[in-house]
């Protein structure tokens, strides 16, 4: 695993589920599977279990051309403990503007928002409410494809593109460690 991807693993913890839960996710991950890009992951246990799906873009646009971005990750979270199931964030790869919303479009027909910010994950933006997350995560299971759009705190505009075949089943291994009909 590069040093990127080891830096945001444990930004996301730290801002999922706090200290408690980094010294656990130190101690690994435990895969549940994967489906046609998407991974489902546990760590933690009883209390601190938290269960995840992600994936990385099957391709990226990013103008201007050459703008170098860190690991870009979509997710979505349960963490049965603290009551929240179907908790949607994006990882750019970058610090997010705080100008302009970040998009995410399923079929080119509907559009969800990302709003909410961390000052301690700034590489890191949820949906606006969860209320949003049920929405958002119904519309993936039933879609195509999912395109983010947003735009760096240095004005770089990046459109990134994943392919749904496989959310479905990987939300289903994370819902199923975690519990949840």
């Amino acid at each position: 695993m590069g040093r990127a991807r080891i830096f945001l693993v444990l930004s996301l913890l730290f801002v999922a589920c706090g200290p408690a839960a980094l010294a656990q996710g130190q101690q690994g991950f435990k895969s549940l599977g994967s489906a046609e890009g998407w991974q489902a992951y546990e760590f933690g246990e009883g209390a601190a279990k938290v269960c995840y799906v992600t994936a990385a873009p099957t391709s990226s646009q990013v103008k201007p051309a050459g703008a170098k971005r860190d690991d870009i990750r979509f997710m979505v979270t349960h963490r049965p403990a603290q009551r929240q199931r179907d908790e949607v964030s994006f990882h750019p790869g970058y610090p997010v503007s705080t100008a302009k919303p970040v998009v995410a479009v399923v079929d080119k027909a509907r559009n969800f928002e990302f709003t909410r910010r961390s000052d301690k994950a700034p590489q890191v933006i949820w949906s606006r409410d969860p209320e949003t997350d049920k929405a958002m995560v119904a519309a993936l299971r039933a879609g195509k494809e999912l395109v983010v759009n947003g735009v760096s705190q240095r004005g770089t505009l990046t459109a990134d593109t994943f392919k749904l075949a496989g959310f479905a089943k990987a939300l289903e291994l994370a819902s199923r460690a975690c519990g949840l009909p």
